[in-house]
């Protein structure tokens, strides 16, 4: 599948080495070789309370606070937004963004993985007289109606700014405003307010728990086939830990690699969505700066994940994990050309801890 050739290329031509220890979060600098448009987004910068109003279709209005962190991510090619809300009854709904301009969309994309809704959402994005707007649309539920949505972010001083969330079920016709959010700065050390979180095993089903092999910090080893079928082996380093108040896991990646490609970065955040009994993954490369969205479940002692397209035609691309254990797993990619008659072994990789 063409994905899966696209996400070898994103991420590797030549030799890679790990670096030294990189968080991957808190970032207050970007690289110089982020694309130009990353500063678009540059005001959202910081810590920040945030005050939401609710606009519900019977006319009634609800509001909420909470506070947020965004950073740049991926060795500063993009932005991540940590955020969380803490309701009367002391539940949160928490939620983790990733805002990235794409290399080659030179489109601007955002994807957000949601505590409550246990689902990752995606949204195109565009720069309209200084308003980024990041545009969607599904079919809720899997229903006939489609839902479109905008999000609107706007820098309304040097210490606040604007989301307003739009939405219309007749293709635009008409539109009804969901929700806006004021996010004013505060000097509120949220630095290490969201990684880390302890997972709350009692709350969690044994398939939210699915994941916990990979929180930590491993030793790997990966093997990976080029286009031009050379296989290139090289040592790596992997780290993950729980976000999203222990529900989601967040795994961070980065490599050297030569000249042409150097700052190789990747973050993934996984969470188990139990309304559609499956992982959702959300992908983030800086390769070519490109979000993915995808997942799968667990099959007999692998967990098997692919993409979520419809119209694959007869080829289509899986990510496996399998020999798991506390102290090590194993993984691998493949793809097929025959709707899955045969399959050709693309990508191996072995993590020690």
């Amino acid at each position: 599948m063409k994905t899966s050739l696209i996400i070898i290329l994103l991420f590797f031509h030549h030799s890679i080495s790990a670096t030294t220890k990189d968080s991957g979060i808190d970032l207050t600098t970007p690289s110089e070789l982020a694309p130009i448009q990353t500063s678009e987004f540059s005001f959202a910068l910081g810590s920040w309370k945030v005050e939401e109003t609710n606009f519900h279709k019977d006319g009634e209005t609800s509001n909420r606070k909470g506070f947020s962190r965004i950073t740049f991510v991926n060795r500063g090619h993009g932005y991540i937004e940590n955020n969380r809300f803490v309701e009367s009854n002391k539940s949160t709904d928490s939620s983790i963004s990733f805002f990235a301009f794409g290399k080659m969309t030179q489109k601007w994309m955002m994807g957000r993985v949601s505590e409550r809704k246990e689902a990752v959402e995606m949204y195109d994005g565009v720069l309209e007289n200084k308003i980024l707007v990041f545009k969607s649309a599904v079919r809720a539920s899997g229903g006939a109606n489609v839902t479109l949505t905008k999000i609107f972010y706007l820098e309304k001083t040097k210490n606040s700014f604007a989301v307003t969330q739009e939405e219309s079920e007749d293709y635009g016709k008409s539109w009804r405003e969901v929700s806006e959010r004021i996010y004013t700065k505060t000097k509120r050390n949220l630095a290490s307010s969201f990684i880390n979180e302890s997972a709350s095993d009692d709350k969690r089903s044994k398939e939210q728990k699915q994941f916990d092999f990979l929180v930590g910090e491993g030793k790997a080893t990966q093997n990976i086939q080029l286009p031009t079928g050379k296989w290139v082996k090289f040592p790596a380093s992997t780290s993950a830990s729980f976000v999203l108040n222990g529900k989601g896991v967040y795994e961070y990646n980065w490599y050297n690699v030569d000249t042409r490609n150097p700052e190789t970065a990747t973050s993934i955040i996984r969470i188990y969505n139990r309304n559609m009994r499956r992982w959702e993954t959300l992908f983030y490369s800086n390769r070519a700066n490109t979000l993915f969205f995808f997942g799968g479940k667990k099959e007999g002692d692998r967990i098997v994940l692919h993409n979520f397209e419809t119209h694959s035609g007869n080829k289509f691309s899986r990510w496996i994990f399998h020999d798991i254990s506390e102290k090590r797993y194993s993984w691998f990619a493949e793809s097929s050309i025959d709707s899955g008659k045969s399959f050709n072994k693309t990508w191996e990789i072995e993590v020690n801890f």
